[in-house]
Order: C-alpha cells, then structure tokens, then sequence
C-alpha cells in the first residue's frame, strides 16, 4: 500500500491569497484554497485525511473554523479552510495523509 503524508502552514505570509484574517461586518463565510500534489501519484483515487493541527485565531471564544477536502485525483487534492460569522483566522497549520 502507497502513502503519502505532508504539512502545510498557511497565512502568516505563508501564502499570498489567504483571507481569513479579513474584517469584515456581515456574517459572509471566506474561504481559502491550498492545492496538494502527491509525492508520488496513485494508480487510483486514493483515500485523504486532513488534519488541523494548530491555528492563531482573533476571539478564541467564539471563532468558527472548517475545513474540506475537495477534487481528489491521482495525483493531488485541494483543501478548504473557511470562516464564518465575523470570525478572523489569521494562521493555520494542515496535516494530511493518503493511501
């Protein structure tokens, strides 16, 4: 069985179209797209977990956060990270594993 693992950080200057840091006065959802190739392709759609492992967030007592996995191929997937409800997620860290 083939796997492959890997981190990504993003905001924080890691990235250059993040927006979950944005002000914002509706309850408007923001997202943000981080697009992963495998190390090594699969002959198949392979399974993906994802992870969030640590984030910097504006009000700890009532931030949203969520996260997707989305157009899974053999050869990469993307992840979502999305914010809601006046929420400001200034960083955040994604780890994933596929088999």
């Amino acid at each position: 069985m083939k796997l492959n693992t890997g981190t990504f950080e993003s905001g924080g200057g890691a990235s250059t179209n993040y927006n979950l840091h944005t002000v914002r006065d509706s309850d408007e959802k923001l997202y943000y797209t981080h697009n992963v190739s495998f190390p090594e392709s699969y002959s198949i759609v392979p399974e993906v977990y994802v992870t969030l492992n640590k984030f910097d967030l504006s009000d700890p007592e009532n931030t949203k956060i969520g996260i997707n996995v989305k157009d899974i191929t053999e050869n990469g997937f993307e992840v979502e990270i999305y914010t809601w409800a006046k929420s400001r997620v200034f960083t955040g860290e994604v780890s994933w594993f596929s088999y």
